[in-house]
């Protein structure tokens, strides 16, 4: 199930104006329980590398998959990177269903030859479901 939902006018950003690298957000508020994996999260971080990570763990872009000490959301995993008044990342919890939606605009993979060109920018959402649902 997906459906997008544009947060780009109603979210909050972070890291406006800034180059971030293998930055991560502080933690933050899913807005309910969210059942992972047999544990009911409540709290997020948001990764410069396009990711999410589940509770206050941070885990490293550069290490292989499974990735089984990390709770992690990656529909698009790698050295990504944050350009400053380029790449938009937004996060907003909304009701009826609940569920929290992080969307990130315009992600560029690290290498200048990539983020230097508006053709490699990457949007995409990841959308938390109450029920679990990603």
């Amino acid at each position: 199930m997906f459906n997008w939902t544009d947060i780009s006018t109603t979210g909050t950003e972070i890291w406006v104006g800034q180059n971030q690298d293998d930055a991560f957000s502080s933690a933050l508020s899913i807005g309910f329980n969210f059942p992972f994996y047999g544990t009911n999260e409540t709290q997020f971080m948001i990764s410069a590398n396009g990711f999410i990570c589940l509770g206050t763990a941070q885990a490293p872009y550069f290490q292989g998959f499974p990735r089984f000490n990390y709770k992690i959301v990656a529909p698009n995993f790698g050295d990504n990177y944050h350009v400053a008044n380029v790449s938009r990342y937004y996060y907003q919890t909304l009701t009826s269903p609940n569920r929290l939606v992080v969307q990130f605009n315009d992600v560029r993979y690290y290498s200048s030859s990539y983020r230097n060109n508006a053709a490699y920018g990457k949007t995409y959402q990841i959308i938390l479901y109450e029920t679990g649902v990603i």
